[in-house]
């Protein structure tokens, strides 16, 4: 139980020292005479979180002290155990925080942590107040406190569930490794033979995942493709640059056997002249094999869906 509680700078408090006794204790008063700032106090000196507001103003720190009688609180003296200090039968606790922000605890004189503070008074008090959480409203909590009441009389009983349990946890374990119930395996059967035929049905050949993508991409640049393969047809045979460079070829041939280096340029025209006339081929051939492909960018669509749509089915069988 709490004995006695010492604050020191506090808001509007200044020094006040109170001692508690066993039972019920009531702090009664009007609104303002303090009561809020005592529970204020006890909260920080709990561990709760706090700021330098909480320091009295003109003062530069604030410090709480707290005394507690845990003789026959067995989960305080464990919680000291757990956090590395010695059992007492008494427990003292304080908290001291500057304007800086920083703060100091102390277990039994010995330094500490907050998170020590609150591993330590989560066993020890429960403060609530209006709306605030209720302990035994912590679903955690609930079963601790039912195993408390039933004592050593249920403890056999617990370790029976808890075998029992952790044996059903193995048994589902192993079935589920081998596939589960009937009825899971029946289900799962379907939807692998519905899978099997969905992929078999769809006729997926060879690398055409690969080809009608690029056919997409041909597709989608449908217009710039055609256009850029008719301007070079049309610069090259329309527009009459075969028919120019044919006549130079004619006209450096008649001077071609009066010197060698008059048949070279003969022969570099004649290479440039079957060049550009392969070239000019080439891009009509492209060009009507690009209309004459006989799909719709739709059916493409279409098609690489279905095709991605069985490649991601899942077809293990366990």
């Amino acid at each position: 139980m709490l004995k006695k509680i010492i604050i020191k700078n506090v808001a509007l408090i200044e020094s006040a020292e109170i001692e508690f006794s066993s039972g019920l204790n009531v702090l009664s008063g009007e609104t303002g005479s303090g009561k809020s700032v005592i529970m204020e106090s006890i909260n920080f000196v709990l561990g709760a979180k706090a700021d330098k507001s909480l320091i009295k103003s003109g003062e530069s720190e604030c410090s709480v002290t707290a005394e507690f009688d845990i003789e026959n609180v067995l989960g305080a003296k464990q919680a000291l155990s757990d956090i590395g200090f010695d059992e007492d039968d008494v427990l003292i606790l304080s908290r001291k925080m500057s304007d800086n922000g920083k703060s100091v605890v102390k277990i039994n004189g010995n330094s500490a942590t907050v998170g020590m503070l609150k591993k330590l008074t989560s066993v020890l008090v429960d403060v609530h107040g209006q709306s605030e959480h209720f302990t035994l409203l912590d679903e955690n909590n609930q079963l601790k406190l039912i195993d408390n009441f039933g004592g050593d009389e249920i403890k056999d009983i617990k370790e029976q569930v808890k075998s029992r349990y952790e044996s059903l946890k193995n048994m589902i374990k192993e079935l589920n490794s081998n596939g589960g119930d009937e009825r899971d395996r029946l289900i799962r059967l379907d939807v692998l033979n519905y899978q099997i035929n969905e992929i078999e049905n769809a006729q997926i050949k060879e690398n055409e995942l690969e080809e009608l993508s690029d056919l997409k991409i041909q597709l989608v640049n449908r217009e710039k493709i055609v256009s850029a393969l008719s301007a070079v047809k049309s610069c090259i045979s329309d527009e009459g640059a075969l028919d120019s460079l044919s006549g130079a070829v004619r006209t450096v041939g008649q001077i071609a056997n009066l010197n060698g280096n008059y048949q070279s340029l003969t022969d570099r025209l004649n290479s440039v002249y079957s060049e550009l006339d392969d070239i000019s081929e080439t891009a009509c051939g492209l060009s009507e094999e690009f209309e004459d492909y006989g799909y719709t960018l739709s059916e493409v669509e279409d098609r690489l869906y279905k095709i991605k749509n069985r490649n991601t089915a899942e077809i293990t069988i366990r």
